[in-house]
């Protein structure tokens, strides 16, 4: 997995109490270009302190173009901020 550490904009459904559910996201490329990338399974959801703030991390599995690939995204909770961590 390569190390990614970017900011996405993400659809998720958030009920009171439970993790949030993420859906699918967004992301730019170097180039520019915007990428769509939906989840089709969580594989394992942990909650974590980071820097003293609650996150939560997802390991999902999700379609990138043609290819099914396996990536960790990040919900930092305080700053309502998702990001995807590895690639």
């Amino acid at each position: 997995m390569k190390l990614m550490n970017r900011n996405i904009d993400m659809i998720a459904t958030f009920r009171v109490g439970e993790a949030p559910e993420p859906h699918k996201f967004r992301i730019e490329d170097q180039y520019r270009n915007v990428h769509i990338i939906r989840i089709n399974k969580v594989l394992s959801v942990k909650k974590e302190t980071v820097t003293g703030n609650p996150v939560w991390d997802y390991t999902c599995r999700g379609m990138f173009g043609d290819q099914e690939r396996v990536f960790v995204i990040r919900f930092n909770v305080p700053h309502a901020r998702w990001e995807l961590l590895k690639m």
